[in-house]
């Protein structure tokens, strides 16, 4: 089942962990992300189980973001590090999506992550929160989580169902959700804990069944379907043919992702870039503050990508807008112009801030 972690834990004595997912993996409900969020707790019961071993952990999770982003970011996010040992947790953030869409997005997850990293362990996490679990309550089916686990047995990989765990819990208390997700998305301290538990009591069992002989490289099937093995991001000074009108490059390797962005507080603005491929996307900075943009593919009609979504009135964060994904193979050219803002009381002021292009 982990037989190569068995094999770095016991020979090698070292391993490192990286978690990848959302909010929740990154810890948001916790008291202490770094010491009372269930990836924080994880991280301890390797040491504390195996203290003669060098654990590191890496923090590969960004929240608000499922697959359909993950994809693109896994090699500077994830596979950058060259983790040993990989927690994959992005089905409830791909909650509400159809299986047709999850499915191609979390098995590119997976193929990126053997093909690059084949002796690499993966594992997948399934988390909850109060609507999926009242949804799963009237019989509807979590089609996301159907979707990841159909992946992980293809390519078999372990999975561990956290969130049901959790909502047992919740169940036994006379179904207090608040005791548990406070917030209606995000677990307490209590609700961390519990999915710790539910991850080190598997790989307890898991790890104890495993003898290590040697690394031993994972096998790469035939893929299920359509999937996205070459899609990956730019930074800005990475993209083709760039040419700005409003627009800059503004390097900051604290405020943005990929240290640096395109940027404009003025309306009118516009970029233009070339690239090859079948689609693509971009991620935006400062969500809170964001105007909306038009973009022109090959001279087509400008379509409006919205950057608001209700979660910015609460706390800035990255988003992403994939703008197509059916073009015919090919290069393409593309124009991005920022439309009239609409300054708020709390936003008076309006930056279009986009951390880097989605290429497909």
């Amino acid at each position: 089942m982990l037989h190569n972690t068995k094999y770095r834990l016991d020979v090698n004595k070292s391993l490192k962990i990286a978690f990848f997912g959302g909010s929740i993996t990154d810890g948001t409900g916790a008291s202490d992300k770094e010491s009372s969020s269930y990836r924080a707790l994880v991280t301890d019961w390797f040491r504390r189980t195996y203290p003669d071993a060098d654990i590191t952990s890496v923090n590969a999770s960004i929240g608000g973001t499922g697959t359909g982003y993950a994809m693109l970011r896994c090699e500077r996010d994830l596979i950058a590090h060259s983790p040993e040992l990989v927690f994959v947790e992005f089905a409830a953030n791909d909650w509400g999506d159809t299986f047709e869409n999850v499915l191609p997005q979390v098995e590119t997850v997976f193929r990126k992550i053997r093909m690059a990293l084949p002796e690499t362990d993966i594992v997948a996490l399934f988390s909850t929160y109060n609507d999926i679990a009242r949804d799963t309550e009237l019989g509807h089916e979590y089609e996301s989580r159907s979707a990841h686990i159909t992946a992980s047995h293809r390519y078999g990989i372990p999975t561990i169902d956290m969130g049901t765990v959790l909502h047992a819990q919740i169940l036994k208390s006379g179904c207090d959700f608040d005791k548990f997700i406070p917030d209606t998305l995000h677990p307490n301290d209590d609700g961390h804990r519990i999915y710790a538990d539910a991850v080190t009591s598997n790989l307890r069992r898991w790890l104890g069944s495993e003898t290590a002989s040697q690394l031993t490289a994972h096998p790469l099937p035939r893929s299920i379907g359509t999937t996205w093995d070459h899609a990956h991001i730019l930074a800005p000074s990475e993209i083709q043919f760039l040419s700005l009108s409003g627009f800059r490059i503004k390097h900051d390797p604290d405020g943005s992702r990929y240290g640096e962005c395109l940027e404009t507080t003025k309306e009118g603005s516009s970029f233009t870039f070339s690239f090859t491929g079948c689609g693509c996307g971009f991620c935006w900075g400062r969500a809170n503050v964001g105007g909306d943009v038009m973009v022109a593919i090959d001279g087509g009609e400008p379509i409006c990508i919205r950057n608001w979504d209700h979660y910015v009135r609460s706390f800035d964060r990255l988003r992403s807008a994939i703008v197509t994904r059916e073009l015919q193979q090919g290069e393409h050219r593309v124009c991005v112009k920022a439309m009239p803002f609409r300054p708020t009381e709390e936003s008076p002021d309006c930056t279009v801030r986009i951390d880097g292009i989605f290429v497909f």
